[in-house]
């Protein structure tokens, strides 16, 4: 577990960097976009580190785990309406939309805020990481998987449109590897982060690392077919760091996978 925990700090670390790197890096037409981009890359980044602590608590009290559960789920959702508001600013209904899915997305968080049992009615912490029983019986859960499937698919539909709109081929491409990534990203997420949480609570990270390959699909759709305008200096500067980033990934995601097949 300290292997995958390594792991998701270097994820964190990658796709914040990614997001700085576009903002600073966009030029002055294009801030308000990039900035939008930012704030999923920091709902990314606060998301893998949550997952990070909930994979290492042996001794922590019933306040904290409350508290850090509902950050998980708060810094996801910042994720997702930086997504949408990103992917649907410039489109008739879009600002409206996004305004929709804060508020819904607020309503949630305050909710499992104040009342933990919506979600989960008990949790162990005998194995070192915490382990959720959720309550399916309660509307919340459903509630939560209906808002991010929703949220999900008025994003990825804005993306199509911009792919059918797209006038070269180069940005064509480059959107489509960003529709690509943030599909794998996203299924990855509801699957082992709702789904599989009670049955499945130690895979719990690979939401986060699957998020973590939406985000940077995107960074490199930026890189190498231009779908925003950004200094090519600036982005030849960063991508070094980045690319090292990604390389430490690659090598932990690849040891790990090693060393639980000796395993047994």
């Amino acid at each position: 577990m300290q292997l995958i925990r390594a792991l998701l700090i270097a994820a964190a670390a990658v796709v914040l960097l990614s997001g700085i790197s576009v903002f600073f890096g966009s030029r002055k037409q294009e801030k308000k976009s990039a900035a939008r981009f930012l704030i999923a890359t920091i709902g990314a980044a606060l998301w893998t580190v949550a997952i990070f602590i909930i994979l290492d608590l042996p001794n922590a009290s019933a306040d904290f785990v409350h508290f850090i559960f509902t950050c998980a789920i708060g810094s996801i959702t910042l994720c997702d309406v930086g997504l949408l508001a990103f992917l649907s600013y410039g489109y008739k209904g879009g600002k409206i939309l996004t305004l929709l899915f804060t508020i819904g997305g607020a309503i949630l968080v305050t909710l499992l805020a104040y009342d933990s049992s919506l979600f989960y009615s008990s949790y162990d912490l005998s194995q070192g990481y915490a382990h959720f029983v959720v309550d399916h019986s309660c509307w919340y859960f459903y509630a939560l998987i209906v808002y991010f499937f929703l949220i999900s698919i008025t994003f990825s539909s804005y993306l199509l449109r911009r792919i059918e709109e797209a006038k070269n081929s180069g940005l064509k491409t480059g959107l489509k590897v960003f529709l690509i990534g943030l599909s794998i990203g996203g299924i990855l997420a509801l699957v082992f982060n709702l789904l599989l949480l009670t049955s499945q609570p130690s895979l719990i990270w690979i939401g986060p690392l699957a998020t973590i390959v939406s985000i940077l699909s995107f960074y490199f759709s930026v890189y190498k077919y231009g779908t925003l305008n950004v200094s090519s200096k600036w982005m030849k500067a960063m991508s070094g760091a980045i690319l090292v980033g990604v390389a430490v990934i690659i090598y932990l995601l690849a040891f790990y996978v090693v060393s639980s097949i000796a395993r047994g």
